[in-house]
């Protein structure tokens, strides 16, 4: 699913799309439940297997977002009931730490920033109104801290980078698309426009694929291939892109918004909604890195279950990553070792192991976990 509309293959068909295109999570919400409900209408097949969600990254907004709303409706609506039973998330964007302060930590826990720079943004950067009144030193931190890191996958850290345009032309800015419009949008409330600008972030074991640091690249194309758009039956004068600048979204819910508050409400009230949740992190990825998943995952109050606290998982035998199982309710939390910000990119069979533990529950303690791919 492309959302919210106007990324993608997804547009609007308005004369004027400025309503279209602005957006917050309560409306894409809101409207990827309406294309749920066209689905089960179109294809009433498949109203009674059950359905789970998946999303990675601002899904950690969407998809508990969007869980809150399909159960809700499921109560209270005369719509047909969602069969939903679920949903994971990957490095999910949850709270305000879970992005850039986590990132700026993550940076510092793979010695990629030197111990005084760290400090001294920790001790000035980090919390009101300290960083007000060190604002003109706070910038320079910042961009020192990104021009130090400039050449490294922030998305995967220890993996190469492209270094070559869709063109086969060298690349001035070693970051994709995705990572700078992604950066911009986290970074908006800790520094200037024209700090962004000069960090080039403003508005304008069974083998497994060997990682492309130019995949993004030949996606493009692809996607804008007369082929694929036919097979999708999308529109074919839609130019297919992995960012889109035509969509006004919440700067709110961006950089401010708390979505726990959803967590909170959806296992404390599981005894009526009846859903699994996983939440997993790549152990390489900055962008949302996994030390800022463990910090609010943990603050949602629930206790581990004795033996579960932090348990390694294997596939084919290797350390797959670390899970955490917690009592009194349908949650569990695993990392995936060497992975970055999209799991199944860097890791493919960690990525099908733990989601076949998801859909048979093992992940859960319902079984040991043994994983072979």
């Amino acid at each position: 699913v492309e959302q919210p509309c106007g990324v993608g293959f997804s547009y609007s068909t308005a004369a004027d799309t400025k309503e279209d295109y602005t957006y917050d999570d309560d409306k894409a919400a809101e409207d990827f439940y309406g294309m749920i409900q066209k689905f089960y209408e179109r294809f009433p097949q498949y109203n009674k297997n059950a359905m789970y969600l998946t999303s990675e990254s601002y899904g950690g907004h969407y998809i508990p977002t969007l869980a809150k709303y399909i159960v809700d409706e499921n109560t209270a609506s005369t719509n047909p009931v969602v069969p939903f039973k679920g949903f994971a998330v990957g490095n999910p964007a949850t709270d305000s730490y879970s992005t850039t302060p986590a990132m700026i930590d993550t940076w510092y826990g793979h010695q990629l920033l030197p111990k005084p720079v760290y400090d001294t943004y920790q001790a000035k950067c980090t919390k009101e109104p300290s960083k007000i009144i060190n604002a003109e030193e706070c910038e320079k931190i910042f961009l020192k801290m990104f021009t130090d890191t400039a050449n490294l996958n922030p998305y995967a850290l220890d993996y190469p980078v492209c270094t070559t345009g869709e063109d086969g032309s060298k690349k001035k800015s070693i970051r994709n698309s995705q990572g700078a419009k992604l950066l911009h949008h986290n970074l908006k409330d800790h520094v200037s426009e024209q700090t962004l600008e000069k960090l080039g972030l403003a508005t304008t074991a069974s083998p497994q694929p060997a990682y492309d640091p130019c995949i993004d690249n030949y996606m493009d194309a692809w996607m804008n291939t007369d082929a694929v758009k036919a097979a999708l039956h999308v529109n074919p004068d839609v130019k297919w892109a992995d960012c889109s600048y035509n969509v006004n979204y919440s700067v709110y819910d961006k950089t401010k918004k708390d979505s726990t508050t959803y967590y909170k409400y959806l296992l404390e009230n599981n005894d009526k909604f009846d859903i699994d949740i996983l939440v997993y992190s790549g152990d390489d990825d900055s962008i949302c890195g996994t030390i800022g998943t463990q910090s609010w995952i943990y603050d949602l109050g629930y206790d581990v279950k004795p033996t579960k606290e932090w348990n390694v998982w294997k596939v084919n035998q290797q350390t797959a990553g670390y899970m955490a199982q917690f009592n009194d309710a349908r949650l569990a939390f695993a990392t995936v070792h060497n992975a970055g910000h999209e799991v199944p990119t860097y890791q493919p069979a960690s990525a099908l192991a733990l989601f076949e533990s998801f859909l048979d529950r093992s992940v859960f303690g319902a079984n040991d976990i043994d994983m072979k791919v």
